[in-house]
């Protein structure tokens, strides 16, 4: 019996917090002012299922000897995950401003995404899209993805070149020679260092993509040819 009042009460929490996500996400059409509300539903939603998971622990052991304990090592793991959640965030928002000189006006491409640095917070990037939209990129993200076209110089371009490097040199020696190459190249510009980004490995290479800025694109042939040649012959 308690089996069957377990999932009917499981089946109606799922069916409610379905069609509070499908009224919130009418009404939003109409008024824009409720966009905050549905932006914290992810949030309210994992509340309720967390307190859904006390209950049923409550409801079915209530009377056990390791209840208490139970309740204790839920609590810790619940906190645990918020924290870590949280944390992920902040620890990658520092790694990544020390490793990238960022300000508000910046001009960034994250991925797929493009556009200009609108602020940057404790926990995420929020940038203005080229395309007009304001997005917030979680600062654990930062670091997965290719950062380019951060501060472009007027007249500057950026290119990418993928260069696949056989294994005679370590990973360090090989970030190092690109940056001195590519800052020896009269093609290049001196202001901006090429933005090198580890990719993968296999048995016998390394995988980088590297992000290069040039007044042209006969200048990067240029340069790409020159890494090319100094890498994959």
């Amino acid at each position: 019996m308690k089996t069957i009042i377990v999932l009917i009460v499981g089946i109606g929490i799922f069916t409610f917090l379905k069609i509070i996500k499908i009224i919130l996400g009418r009404i939003i059409h109409k008024y824009s002012s409720w966009i905050q509300l549905y932006k914290l539903y992810p949030v309210i939603g994992s509340i309720v299922w967390i307190i859904f998971v006390f209950w049923l622990a409550g409801y079915l052991f209530k009377d056990r000897l390791f209840y208490p304990y139970a309740m204790a090592v839920m609590a810790m793991v619940i906190v645990g995950l918020i924290t870590w959640f949280f944390l992920r965030d902040v620890f990658a928002g520092v790694l990544f401003k020390v490793e990238n000189d960022l300000n508000p006006g910046d001009h960034i491409k994250i991925g797929s995404i493009s556009g200009k640095i609108k602020s940057l917070h404790l926990t995420n990037l929020e940038i203005i899209s080229d395309d007009g939209h304001t997005i917030k990129i979680p600062n654990a993200r930062l670091n997965k993805e290719l950062i380019s076209g951060m501060s472009s110089p007027e007249g500057m371009e950026e290119f990418n070149i993928h260069l696949t490097i056989d294994k005679r040199y370590t990973k360090p020696e090989i970030e190092e020679k690109i940056k001195y190459d590519v800052a020896l190249s009269p093609w290049s510009h001196f202001k901006n260092p090429p933005d090198i980004k580890y990719c993968k490995e296999d048995e016998h290479t390394f995988t980088y993509d590297v992000l290069v800025y040039t007044l042209n694109h006969k200048h990067f042939r240029i340069i790409e040819k020159t890494l090319k040649n100094k890498f994959e012959n």
